[in-house]
């Protein structure tokens, strides 16, 4: 029983990893940019959202690996754009 949600927790993960690597892929103009932070964050960010996904998911009938794919791929560009948005309305405030 727990090897069968540690495996499925470290599918998740890896799930959540290429999402991430996909991305960073997409998105890159060359090779080098796999070097930079961002890319870097940007594919942790993506085990983080798969490890997540594991514990939230749905069950809304979407197969949960492309569903964990498509959550990593999308889900930094949402971290992102809620913490400038917080940033802009701290900045806004004081």
């Amino acid at each position: 029983m727990v090897l069968e949600i540690s495996i499925e927790i470290i599918y998740f993960i890896l799930v959540g990893t290429l999402g991430g690597i996909s991305y960073v892929f997409m998105a890159s103009t060359s090779w080098d940019a796999f070097r930079e932070f961002s890319s870097h964050k940007r594919i942790i960010l993506g085990a983080i959202i798969g490890f997540l996904y594991f514990y939230l998911h749905s069950d809304w009938g979407y197969p949960d690996a492309i569903m964990t794919w498509v959550s990593a791929y999308m889900g930094p560009t949402f971290v992102d754009q809620l913490i400038k948005k917080r940033k802009h309305i701290v900045a806004k405030s004081t």
